[in-house]
């Protein structure tokens, strides 16, 4: 998410307010949701967010947004390629 949106990882973890790291902080949320087993609180706690309602609600946003915005889309497509990328063997 950090190299698709161009937010660097401290931001993703702050308290930013700021829209352009909100939403990749709801990007990196949602994909951590659906891509691990991690539990809202822990993600929560990872992320230095309020609170596991906040990874919730950014689960809730994302999933409707995607289904509708071709341009976040496109853009998770490209973090999962990164992953991807990075799990094949060197």
């Amino acid at each position: 998410v950090t190299r698709v949106r161009g937010v660097k990882m401290p931001h993703l973890r702050s308290g930013s307010r700021d829209r352009t790291v909100v939403g990749a902080r709801q990007l990196a949320l949602y994909l951590c949701r659906d891509l691990t087993n991690l539990s809202a609180p822990a993600l929560a706690s990872l992320f230095g967010v309020g609170s596991h309602a906040t990874v919730l609600s950014a689960e809730k946003k994302i999933g409707a947004e995607l289904r509708v915005n071709a341009n976040l889309r496109k853009e998770r497509d490209e973090v999962l390629a990164l992953l991807e990328d990075l799990r094949r063997p060197s």
